[in-house]
């Protein structure tokens, strides 16, 4: 359907001389600014007209490649880009008026008082107010000792110092009352056994008895499940040093008025503060009546200054959203995040003098068609997404990997314990039986109390 379009519009305006294409050349008007117009360098060329790069030039030329029209451009007035879109424009329109150009091209707004003067094509670029944050610092990967501890819960830690403690009494109980006296495993072989199973080493002694080795070998499937356990969230632990994107404060502009860890605020431009102060949206009130809350004096002057301090951390600011995403993707270390939520929806398009609708049509069908076939969107991401493509709040992986992690706990290793109880209970019931297997086979009378070492 759009190519038919184009196709129609365009076709009228092309003609054939001796087998040549017949090109117009059209003179246009703007004003420098980065990344839109500016100087590939500050001597002129031989034949004594400047050469321009930036965004406005390319879309003129992707233009030109698909119309019979040639572009020339030269500077309105002073040809300095102003801060203020009023100010630009009316540089501009003089140039219209007074016939020194057909057409203006730059970062200006459509609205009703300039559409007397000009017409104006589809929008090539849309914008909008959105607001820009600093990326939140990113831990340190250095593991402390909290990070160690962390990896257990503390209620395991503590059933862990019991079950030592509880098998070491075990097994000094057994050895006392062990019938035979020739073996000695005491409290201290217990607590050192214990110990260095614990830390996956060795000891030199092993228990006498059937009975606490059988203890012994619930301790040592217990260690080993934990170890591996312990191991495997610690590594995890690593991973998330590395890897954890720490939380953002704000994603969204309705998240600001709810928070209070940043600042906020918009330029000190009349026109931007008017943008919130005059407006009857919820939104833009709550977030006015924030932006005062700092007082009006914190506003920066201008957009370089808001950046700044958007850099230094702990603060806000809102803008047009084609020149936060070009700081954003300037900016040397990628620091800086633009949120993709816009408070308003707003174009920059091509003004053509009124006099020239037959221009203006095929400019405009030009302009969908570079629509149409992703140009457009190629050349935004050129100048404003090219070195930090990935500079969008929403892009941004918040908590990735921190959600999965989950402490040792006793929901996922209580039944451990379990096994270690049936473990004690089971070297226990063989305790009693060797004592009375022992005193059958000895002939003995004597109930296992009197059955004590000599030396206890």
């Amino acid at each position: 359907m759009w190519s038919a379009l184009v196709i129609l519009l365009i076709a009228p305006h092309i003609c054939r001389v001796d087998g040549q294409v017949n090109r117009t050349n059209i003179n246009v008007t703007s004003v420098l600014g980065e990344p839109f117009l500016m100087y590939i360098s500050d001597n002129d060329n031989a034949n004594g007209s400047k050469k321009y790069v930036g965004y406005i030039p390319d879309l003129l030329k992707e233009i030109s490649d698909i119309t019979t029209l040639d572009f020339n451009i030269h500077l309105a007035a002073d040809g300095n880009f102003r801060e203020h879109d009023n100010d630009t424009w009316r540089a501009m329109a003089s140039e219209l008026l007074g016939g020194k150009a057909h057409i203006a091209v730059a970062p200006f707004t459509v609205n009703a008082e300039r559409e007397e003067v000009a017409d104006f094509t589809q929008p090539y670029m849309e914008t909008g107010i959105t607001f820009m944050i600093s990326k939140p610092k990113v831990r340190s990967n250095v593991i402390s000792f909290l990070d160690v501890l962390t990896v257990v819960s503390g209620e395991v830690w503590g059933l862990i110092f019991v079950a030592i403690v509880v098998l070491v009494i075990s097994m000094m109980i057994i050895d006392r009352y062990y019938p035979d006296s020739r073996a000695s495993f005491g409290w201290k072989d217990s607590a050192m056994f214990l110990f260095s199973t614990w830390m996956w080493q060795g000891y030199p002694k092993a228990p006498p008895s059937q009975a606490a080795r059988i203890i012994a070998l619930f301790w040592w499937f217990f260690c080993a499940v934990f170890l591996m356990s312990y191991g495997a969230s610690l590594v995890q632990v690593f991973a998330l040093r590395v890897e954890t994107q720490p939380r953002l404060a704000a994603k969204v502009p309705e998240d600001l008025p709810l928070q209070s860890e940043l600042r906020y605020s918009t330029v000190d431009e009349q026109s931007a503060k008017d943008f919130f102060s005059n407006s009857k949206l919820e939104l833009l009130k709550h977030l006015w009546v924030g932006m005062q809350h700092y007082g009006l004096n914190s506003f920066p002057k201008n957009v370089s200054e808001g950046v700044a301090k958007v850099r230094e951390g702990r603060y806000a600011l809102f803008a047009e959203s084609h020149v936060l995403d070009y700081y954003a993707n300037i900016d040397a270390d990628c620091a800086l995040l633009v949120s993709d939520h816009r408070l308003d929806e707003k174009g920059y398009a091509i003004a053509v003098y009124k006099s020239h609708p037959e221009l203006y049509h095929q400019l405009d069908a030009a302009i969908i068609t570079l629509k149409a076939n992703g140009m457009t969107a190629e050349l935004y991401k050129r100048y404003f997404a090219d070195q930090c493509p990935r500079h969008f709040i929403q892009q941004y992986a918040e908590d990735r990997i921190e959600l999965q992690r989950q402490p040792i706990n006793l929901a996922n290793f209580g039944g451990m314990f379990i096994i270690l109880i049936i473990g004690l209970s089971g070297g226990f019931l063989v305790f009693a039986l060797e004592a009375i297997l022992m005193r059958k086979y000895m002939g003995q009378s004597q109930t296992p109390a009197l059955l004590m070492n000599d030396d206890l």
